[in-house]
């Protein structure tokens, strides 16, 4: 929660710059806002050239405009928190940075009330949330793996409630004038207003809040979630900037992808490896899963017999209930010809068919959080799914088990008709990665 001491200089400025309270929008900023034309830091880094991606604003859900640093390690971390909608987490890490920052464990700035890191704890409360996420024996507050957690704690109850209960339809720029905030923990924007602090007023339409602290807060949350983090609003320079790109997000630093947040990979011919974070060095060597590359195809899978061994089990470093929530792509370009939304009578497991632009059909299985629909059209790299829990998996570790049916048609999955060309395919993906 950043706080911040503004001089009478600054006051002034503003006074003379903007009006006292905020207004629907003006014409120059209607017209730069419609213009997809917007303000953005010339400082990020992310040049990767990857497939165009869907995106969900729901519940449980995180838009893939979220840079894959950030996004990906809000969805390692929100299983441990179904209470929890993981935008708001997202959402109030842009708004305390003003853009997406750079992912790094120290030498964040401190503000003048003593808010430090990525989620911008004080002491105080990080005192009652602080939590050591990543296992190394320490809580800090820089460390974005343990202050994740405090920014999920920070917004229980928030899964399954709306942006905003009265006035909001949708419409980004029209619902501005007709959202009314209401302080009472039924929609994303009172968990916004409440993890900053006081002074955005209760019962009160966006558009007639006077300029505080609490009440800019509040604008920047609503338009960042309104928007599907597509378009952010800076209420410290009055200007609607591009929320895909703005902040100093280092994609190189901890990233689990080396393409745009929700994407994976995408070689040369069209296909992407399955799994994040997308590296050899993680998803290689771990301990029960395939061998990654497979020399032997009667070695690729547990079941040890052609065609039955004709398949993978892929994971992450270093395995075990740790890989729940890595997210899980599409192979290629296609078509969900089939979801299901139970495995083996387990509600919340869920398996897939994807139909390939090849002809194959891919059986994608032990999986949850499947955020594409039957009959849905997905492109190599999209994020589909998340590996999930140990239950999906016949209490095996957590993993992606992925084959292909033969001939051409026929759907994966089953022992008795897996196709053998999946294993140079996913061996060749494999070795494409980098270390």
């Amino acid at each position: 929660m950043i706080k911040y001491l503004l001089t009478a200089a600054f006051f002034l400025t503003v006074i003379t710059l903007f009006p006292a309270k905020v207004v629907a929008l003006s014409a120059q900023q209607k017209t730069i806002f419609d213009s997809g034309i917007y303000y953005f830091d010339t400082e990020t880094s992310d040049t990767t050239s990857c497939s165009v991606l869907s995106s969900a604003n729901s519940s449980g859900s995180l838009s893939t405009n979220v840079p894959a640093v950030w996004r990906n390690l809000i969805l390692e971390t929100a299983p441990k928190y179904p209470d929890v909608d993981p935008r708001i987490v997202a959402a109030v890490l842009w708004v305390e940075n003003r853009g997406w920052p750079e992912y790094k464990t120290s030498g964040w700035g401190v503000s003048s009330a003593g808010a430090k890191g990525p989620w911008q704890f004080i002491d105080s409360t990080w005192v009652s949330l602080g939590t050591d996420g990543d296992g190394d024996g320490s809580k800090d507050p820089e460390n974005p793996k343990d202050a994740v957690h405090a920014a999920f704690k920070h917004n229980i109850g928030s899964a399954g409630k709306p942006i905003a209960t009265e006035g909001y339809t949708g419409n980004a720029e029209a619902d501005f004038n007709t959202v009314v905030l209401h302080r009472n923990n039924s929609n994303l924007l009172a968990f916004a207003a409440k993890y900053n602090g006081s002074g955005a007023p209760d019962g009160v339409k966006l558009k007639d809040f006077s300029r505080n602290q609490n009440s800019d807060y509040v604008i920047m949350a609503y338009w960042i979630l309104a928007t599907d983090f597509s378009k952010g609003f800076n209420a410290d320079s009055q200007q609607f900037v591009d929320a895909k790109t703005s902040g100093k997000a280092n994609q190189s630093t901890a990233s689990i992808s080396s393409c745009p947040a929700g994407s994976g990979i995408v070689s040369t011919d069209g296909y992407s490896f399955p799994v994040a974070p997308q590296r050899k060095s993680q998803n290689g060597g771990v301990p029960s899963m395939s061998p990654l590359p497979c020399a032997d195809p009667t070695k690729c899978h547990h079941d040890f017999v052609p065609p039955s061994s004709h398949a993978f089990d892929i994971s992450r470093q270093p395995g075990g209930d740790s890989v729940v929530g890595t997210p899980v792509y599409a192979i290629s370009d296609g078509t969900i010809a089939k979801l299901s939304p139970s495995y083996q009578g387990i509600v919340g497991c869920q398996h897939l068919q994807l139909e390939s632009k090849d002809g194959y059909r891919y059986w994608y299985g032990h999986i949850q959080k499947v955020s594409v629909k039957e009959n849905e059209p997905v492109s190599a790299g999209q994020q589909i799914a998340v590996v999930g829990e140990r239950k999906c998996a016949e209490k095996s570790d957590p993993h992606l088990h992925i084959d292909r049916g033969s001939p051409k048609g026929v759907n994966g999955g089953s022992p008795e008709s897996r196709d053998a060309g999946i294993v140079p395919l996913i061996n060749s993906l494999f070795e494409s990665l980098p270390d």
